[in-house]
């Protein structure tokens, strides 16, 4: 979408600027050869073979050391008061271009690494934070629902169109179901919306690894649990009568940028400042004897429920904890599962308690012999 907003803008304000020049910037801001343009005329118009370099300073496919990365950690950090302030100014001092590459000198081998940590930290803390991806859940199932009435999803091939889907598309969705209050779409949106607003998120029910062996066996695109795979182990003796509608399952990857490989081997560095070669990263820390992690990537599916009911919470949780049992290489007794067990157990003597209060007050009003 990025190169037709590009492309619109530059016909719709007649901006003054070569076909060439136009599929430069398509190519460095997607990071790739030919850049993202739909005209393969355009694409064809320009090589970069002569310098590479420029397509790794705002998209790097390489390594993942890019200006993008970097203001958006240090902008991110900021605004959402994570208390840790990151400045990588001295690493874009101590970047050149060597054989083609965009490559740092060796004395910023901590700040590169602690780039990458930076990342996984802020997906960990803000941006896969769980009440982030249940307000997240909730903000695609109000789209979801009112799609059908408004159309938003075709706004989303349309650059013109995609400009008006701002903010303000979740407040006209409440005024559509204003104007139009039999209208079931628009009702289930603004109903979801109306949870929102009241910090009514999808109640957290855990989170579950997903084991290597896992991974696997489905392989990569399906490695994540579906809401049927945790619908189908719910145990039928609570009678919540459990569908994939009344959950919402996430999946959660957290890495250094190069999924379960090491980013500082694909990161180049140079020695003095007279030194025209370069090295990885990863080589230069073997020969200083440093120790890299083992694993790279996390990945982990957690689990909301849609429904509030008492039973269906509770059954929930049973499906939870016996689905990530059943995980090729899961841990059996994990914390996660105890935690998912322990409030089952606490669900389930609430229940039995109502019962009990509800029974002692029959028996008092009724009649006497």
């Amino acid at each position: 979408m990025s190169a037709k907003l590009l492309e619109y803008a530059v016909d719709e304000q007649c901006i003054d600027i070569s076909r060439q020049q136009l599929q430069l910037i398509h190519s460095i801001i997607s990071g790739t050869r030919g850049g993202s343009s739909s005209s393969s005329s355009m694409r064809q118009q320009w090589d970069c073979s002569d310098s590479p370099w420029l397509l790794q300073i705002v998209a790097n496919a390489t390594n993942g050391v890019d200006v993008d990365k970097i203001d958006y950690l240090q902008r991110d950090a900021l605004m959402t008061g994570v208390g840790q302030v990151y400045n990588f100014t001295e690493l874009l001092r101590n970047c050149r271009v060597v054989d083609g590459e965009l490559c740092f000198h060796q004395s910023q081998q901590d700040r590169l690494a602690g780039l990458f940590r930076a990342r996984a930290a802020m997906h960990a803390r803000v941006y896969q934070h769980r009440s982030a991806k249940a307000a997240e859940l909730m903000v695609v199932d109000a789209l979801l629902a009112a799609d059908p009435v408004l159309g938003i999803s075709r706004d989303a091939d349309d650059p013109e169109a995609f400009l008006t889907l701002d903010d303000s598309l979740l407040g006209e969705i409440k005024r559509a179901a204003r104007r139009s209050p039999q209208c079931p779409h628009l009702a289930a949106a603004a109903a979801i919306l109306r949870r929102l607003d009241c910090r009514d998120l999808y109640p957290w029910v855990g989170e579950a690894a997903v084991p290597d062996q896992f991974v696997l066996e489905r392989g990569e695109a399906a490695c994540a649990l579906s809401a049927a795979d945790v619908a189908g182990h719910q145990d039928s003796s609570l009678g919540a009568g459990l569908s994939e509608q009344d959950l919402r399952v996430s999946s959660m990857k957290i890495d250094c940028g190069k999924g379960n490989c090491d980013p500082l081997d694909h990161t180049k560095l140079y020695g003095d400042s007279s030194s025209s070669s370069s090295s990885s990263s990863s080589t230069w820390l073997a020969s200083q004897g440093i120790a890299r992690p083992a694993t790279f990537m996390q990945r982990k599916c957690g689990l909301r429920s849609r429904a509030r009911r008492r039973r269906a919470l509770a059954a929930t949780y049973t499906s939870a904890a016996m689905t990530a049992a059943a995980l090729p290489g899961a841990r059996r007794g994990s914390s996660s599962n105890s935690r998912s067990q322990a409030r089952l157990l606490a669900i389930q003597q609430q229940q039995q308690a109502c019962l009990r209060q509800a029974a002692a007050a029959a028996a008092a009003a009724a009649p006497r012999a």
